[in-house]
């Protein structure tokens, strides 16, 4: 048996205690149906919609992730945190109230100012950009604060079933709309419908129990926990909008500097090469984030459990990557067509940088699960400075579309391993707090940011 098959058998048993490998293995086996569904449809997707209409696709879902963050003001984040339901409910349904606000508000000024913003983003498709920017908003949004009620109730087979509903009705309704040959249109459609899915599944979850929480909220208790989680929206929903534009203004860089073909490209690389990411990734962080907002007087066992998925992530990124950075672009010019060979050589210049962002993403909830968001703050405003410099830098110095995508690349490297080091940094100093107080005969444990 080789080392890493022993390894992975001492990890798994390790976690077998506290339901990690379960529940991260529930959401992974949908994401990885819905992975095969789209995979299946996406030579269809390549030849019914051109790399023009990727790159608007890759504008838009910029767009509606950038302004995510802002949607509840991040207090869906504090949904797991209370102890009691009765409270925890009360943080949703403020969420929900801040939402429908937000919705509101963005709707009136894309109304104003929404011809502005399509030609700053070089976008020209009309009305419906707009219309559908507010519903993707809106639905995402809604998603989420469920989503996060559906985690502190553990119930990960519905959370599953909801992640495959939208990877497949995204990918069939964009199919579908694009053999009716409406351009771009179809691919935003069928992004905003494929988002509404699950909405009615995670709902009913709330639905079951509404007898015993419908009493528990009043406005006393809405502006209690507004009080009581504040730090949410005042240091995690900045920090949000940083990490959200981060991640997603590269796109909207691509598109304004280089245009929307080599956006396409881009688009579509950032695409496949993410699909691990988004799926098992992110799978694998919901349950981290279970498990870690629940360790937050515990940063032993924390430390363990950090360092166990940490290694974990390592490996499996190891074992897809390599493959497919050797065979992307006659890959891609097979199965999608040869006007898709350029997307794979973009896969090739940003996959040594998904590595690191493939560990690092179910990990990435550790600095909010010990309080520390004014530390992912400050992280996130690195970040999004070095992404600036890297693609406006490049692009002056007169380099090609592909260069700045392999720069992007290595500067996730950076970026990432930076997170990493101070969830680390973070679990250290938790411990020794824990320690100190132990000495004392304190156990009144606090952190703070």
């Amino acid at each position: 048996m080789s080392y890493a098959s022993l390894a992975l058998a001492k990890l798994k048993n390790a976690l077998a205690s506290t339901g990690f490998i379960r529940n991260a293995a529930l959401l992974a086996g949908s994401a990885a149906v819905t992975q095969v569904i789209f995979l299946s449809l996406s030579p269809i997707l390549t030849r019914v919609y051109s790399p023009e209409d990727f790159g608007i696709l890759g504008v838009f879902v910029s767009v509606v992730s950038m302004a995510l963050p802002l949607a509840s003001w991040r207090y869906e984040y504090a949904i797991t945190l209370p102890q009691d339901d009765d409270i925890a409910v009360n943080v949703l349904v403020l969420a929900i109230i801040i939402l429908l606000g937000m919705t509101l508000l963005s709707g009136t000024g894309l109304l104003i100012f929404g011809d502005y913003i399509m030609k700053a983003l070089r976008v020209s498709t009309g009305w419906y950009f707009s219309c559908l920017l507010v519903g993707g908003l809106f639905a995402s949004g809604l998603f989420q604060a469920l989503n996060f009620w559906a985690l502190r109730k553990k119930a990960f087979s519905r959370i599953a079933r909801t992640k495959l509903a939208q990877g497949s009705i995204t990918a069939i309704g964009q199919v579908a709309l694009g053999l009716l040959h409406i351009g771009p249109a179809g691919l935003l459609l069928g992004d905003v419908v494929g988002r509404t899915a699950g909405i009615r599944v995670l709902a009913g979850l709330l639905w079951t129990e509404r007898s015993n929480l419908v009493g528990s909220v009043s406005t006393g208790q809405l502006l209690k926990v507004a009080r009581r989680y504040k730090r949410f929206p005042y240091l995690s929903c900045g920090s949000g909008v940083l990490n959200a534009v981060g991640l997603s203004i590269p796109v909207v860089l691509m598109a304004s500097l280089y245009g929307v073909q080599a956006a396409g490209f881009f688009s579509l690389a950032l695409r496949l090469i993410g699909l691990p990411i988004n799926l098992l990734g992110q799978a694998a962080g919901q349950v981290f984030w279970g498990e870690a907002s629940r360790m937050y007087e515990d940063p032993e066992r924390l430390s363990r459990l950090f360092y166990r998925v940490l290694l974990i992530m390592f490996l499996v990124s190891i074992a897809m990557m390599v493959p497919l950075v050797v065979v992307a672009p006659s890959a891609l010019a097979l199965v999608f067509g040869e006007q898709w060979r350029e997307a794979g050589y973009y896969v090739q210049a940003l996959s040594l940088g998904f590595v690191v962002d493939f560990m690092a993403t179910p990990l990435s909830s550790t600095l909010f699960a010990l309080e520390r968001q004014s530390w992912q703050l400050g992280w996130d405003a690195g970040r999004l400075a070095l992404m600036l410099l890297v693609f406006i830098g490049v692009h002056s110095l007169g380099f090609s579309p592909l260069i700045a995508a392999l720069c992007y690349g290595l500067a996730q490297v950076l970026a990432y391993g930076i997170h990493l080091t101070l969830s680390a940094i973070a679990i250290r100093i938790a411990k020794n707090k824990i320690s100190q107080d132990l000495d004392n005969g304190d156990l009144r444990v606090g952190f703070s940011g």
